[in-house]
């Protein structure tokens, strides 16, 4: 099984004994865009997945709900995820050979405090659970795509259909966009030409303007990443789709044009308002 499949799987477990607190629940991260589009037509490769399963939170602070917490830890240790230690965000096991992880995110008011760990105040309660504070993941509301998927759950406990709760597409890239200002690694760029082209610069921004973003601070600021990451064909944004992508010589070249391309449009469509009729050119940035 592919290590992708494999995160699928724990995601699938993972709601599957989630209980009543789904709706406080969304995944989020490299294994959404695949999810979203499954199979996005010849002339784009399909998504290249993710080893970690990423769980937001939404709750204001990490100990907002204390029931919820132990109710997940719980889950967590009958799907025999284990916790790094008592200061990690990040729960892990092996699955078929493969080492999976499961990191938790909650959402942070403050850009300052993202990045940083936001730990569960609760005295006696012996959980030590810590989750990852994230900018903007109180919006998540506004872009949530509700779908089913059918598969094996962990350690031989059948088929299921399960709802998974996913991020959408605008919100997702918009945190992408964070992450080109908070590191450099190829997949951030990569993921985010890959979204663009399997669903289309004029629908993303259509997207992106119905949830709102554009009249939020991480929005706005989202899209000033975008246009400063990808501002040539040379900038971080376009290498790592065409490093991630592992295309080469005039080829690399020419798919980083592509890509900076795609990303401008999409800004210029947002900033001036979009709609779905617009025609995508996907022209290169020069």
């Amino acid at each position: 099984m592919e290590i992708t499949d494999i995160c699928r799987m724990v995601a699938r477990s993972l709601f599957a004994e989630i209980g009543p607190w789904g709706n406080r629940c969304a995944l989020i991260g490299g294994l959404i865009p695949g999810l979203l589009v499954p199979e996005p037509g010849e002339i784009l490769e399909p998504h290249v997945g993710t080893s970690d399963v990423d769980l937001a939170i939404r709750v204001a602070a990490v100990g907002d709900d204390q029931e919820m917490y132990r109710t997940l830890i719980q889950n967590f240790a009958n799907l025999n995820l284990k916790q790094d230690d008592d200061r990690s965000f990040k729960w892990k096991r092996t699955v078929e050979g493969a080492d999976v992880v499961v990191e938790l995110f909650v959402p942070v008011t403050d850009p300052e405090q993202g990045g940083k760990i936001q730990r569960k105040p609760i005295e006696k309660s012996g959980s030590g659970l810590t989750a990852l504070g994230v900018y903007g993941l109180d919006l998540i509301d506004r872009d949530i795509v509700m779908q089913d998927d059918e598969g094996p759950l962990l350690d031989g406990r059948g088929v299921k259909r399960v709802s998974l709760r996913l991020c959408g597409p605008a919100v997702l890239l918009g945190l992408k966009a964070w992450a080109l200002l908070e590191r450099t690694k190829d997949k951030d760029g990569c993921d985010i030409v890959w979204m663009l082209k399997a669903q289309g610069a004029p629908e993303m921004a259509d997207k992106f303007l119905a949830a709102r973003l554009h009249e939020t601070d991480f929005g706005n600021k989202a899209l000033d990443y975008l246009s400063d990451g990808f501002k040539t064909h040379q900038h971080t944004g376009p290498l790592g789709w065409a490093n991630e992508s592992g295309f080469e010589g005039d080829q690399a070249v020419l798919e980083a044009r592509t890509a900076a391309g795609i990303v401008q449009e999409f800004v210029s469509l947002v900033r001036r308002g979009s709609t779905s009729t617009t025609e995508s050119t996907g022209t290169g940035h020069r």
